[in-house]
């Protein structure tokens, strides 16, 4: 009966309520601004940026819903009489429970980074989160190729259109520039005798372009994570001294172990 009240009430009540307070069924009570309700679940935002991101918790989980004016909107009696046992004299805070809280840097070891079909090579990596929601990132890796000996700077910033979550999906447009050695097969006059054939020569590259990568970070807690990084880049810009393959396309892939330290968002 009284799941029945409550999605009859779900159902009628779908205008919007300031400085509702949410009851979850495990959680502590939040005071937030109430968008949107439901059958299925209820949107809110942060009581101080109602026109911030919106926050969805499925019905589930919720216990009580009550307005500003006192006016239930949501009642489960069964979770209700659960969470009162387990956050006995808890106070209703404007922190969002629901969204994982991580701390706002990431240092990455990366021991395998493959930046094209043949070039194999290893680094490091630092990434702040610009937003407190962590939607956003600047990320700042290094990396030293084997094969060619190069070194690669390919800062980027990284959306997570999902927020973070235990598995958190990224997408992440970036720039580069590579410095290091690079080998050229050349068909030409091998030596003063005249043969002629094709041989490798040796040369100081410089390269500058753009790339982008997706991605999933899996955290194994609140701060250790591992990182799978796949995608691809383009060389819009060869300043090596007679070099070659210029406007090059490269593909890209990354395992990377990842550490988030400092202040939680």
């Amino acid at each position: 009966m009284y799941r029945y009240l409550a999605a009859l009430t779900l159902l009628t009540c779908t205008t919007t309520y300031a400085q509702d307070t949410i009851y979850y069924r495990q959680l502590p009570p939040n005071i937030v601004y109430v968008k949107h309700i439901t059958p299925t679940k209820v949107s809110f935002t942060h009581i101080n940026e109602q026109n911030g991101p919106i926050f969805h918790v499925h019905v589930r989980d919720l216990a009580k819903v009550v307005s500003a004016h006192g006016e239930i909107l949501y009642y489960d009696a069964i979770n209700w009489s659960k969470t009162q046992e387990r956050n006995k004299g808890a106070v209703a805070s404007a922190d969002i429970n629901i969204r994982k809280r991580f701390p706002r840097q990431v240092a990455t070891l990366v021991p395998l980074a493959i930046l094209s079909s043949d070039n194999l090579g290893t680094g490091l990596s630092y990434e702040r989160m610009l937003d407190r929601y962590s939607t956003v990132g600047l990320r700042l890796p290094v990396f030293i190729t084997f094969d060619r000996v190069s070194g690669y700077f390919m800062p980027s910033l990284r959306f997570y259109p999902f927020g973070q979550r235990v598995a958190t999906v990224f997408i992440s447009p970036g720039l580069f520039t590579a410095y290091g050695e690079r080998r050229i097969l050349r068909d030409s006059l091998r030596n003063v005798t005249g043969a002629y054939g094709p041989y490798q020569q040796e040369l100081t590259e410089w390269q500058v372009g753009f790339y982008g990568d997706v991605g999933l970070n899996l955290y194994m807690n609140n701060n250790m994570l591992i990182s799978l990084t796949l995608g691809g880049g383009l060389n819009y810009l060869d300043l090596t001294k007679d070099g070659d393959y210029i406007y090059s396309s490269f593909g890209k892939f990354e395992v990377g172990f990842g550490y988030r330290f400092g202040k939680e968002n």
